[in-house]
């Protein structure tokens, strides 16, 4: 008999254990840390906001995919953070150039890797390309910008100009600056633009 309740005990453990981490995996797929791992970079997914950081707010629309989010970083975190958009805007760079040679018929055709390389362009912390009151809202505040680097999925790599994602107007601004406290904040801003530029 003991044996039994043992082997039940052994069964209901698991199961409690198995619902448990179901649900702790629902709850983190709802985190910011998740939401922008698969969007900013969304094939690479090796880009998002630090554990421990903090999380000053992150609104996030389900039904559209838009989400505005900011949070407070350690400088530790900020400078890492840093190298690691600066490596994958090297990235995005390279990608560029092996497709503009395979364009002008200077290189073979790109394969899936580098098609599939997120688009990045590096906005040269120039306030003027402010596109909307969200992005001044959001992104922008009294303080020294570190960097800010706007992602999304590539347009096209054909003359013809054909669409290779559906999303590639869905653009992700991601801000890092010092504000005038010394605090380092990380903006980051998912908007679609998809009217805007088929229309």
């Amino acid at each position: 008999m003991k044996k039994y309740k043992k082997i039940l005990a052994a069964a209901v453990s698991v199961v409690v254990l198995t619902a448990a981490a179901a649900v702790g995996v629902k709850i983190y797929k709802q985190s910011p840390r998740y939401i922008i791992k698969n969007t900013v970079m969304k094939y690479e997914k090796d880009f998002t906001i630090p554990f421990f950081s903090k999380t000053i707010k992150f609104e996030n629309d389900k039904n559209t995919g838009e989400y505005a989010g900011k949070f407070e970083l350690s400088e530790a975190q900020a400078k890492k953070l840093k190298r690691k958009i600066e490596k994958a805007y090297g990235r995005s760079v390279h990608a560029n150039a092996v497709i503009t040679d395979s364009r002008l018929g200077r290189g073979d055709m790109p394969d899936e890797k580098i098609i599939n390389t997120t688009e990045i362009e590096d906005r040269d912390c120039d306030e003027e390309k402010w596109e909307s009151t969200a992005e001044r809202e959001w992104l922008a505040e009294s303080g020294k910008m570190i960097f800010w680097y706007r992602t999304n999925t590539r347009y096209y790599i054909s003359e013809t100009r054909e669409l290779l994602n559906k999303d590639c107007f869905i653009f992700n601004d991601v801000v890092l600056y010092r504000n005038v406290n010394g605090k380092y904040i990380l903006c980051v801003l998912r908007s679609d633009n998809t009217d805007r530029y088929m229309n």
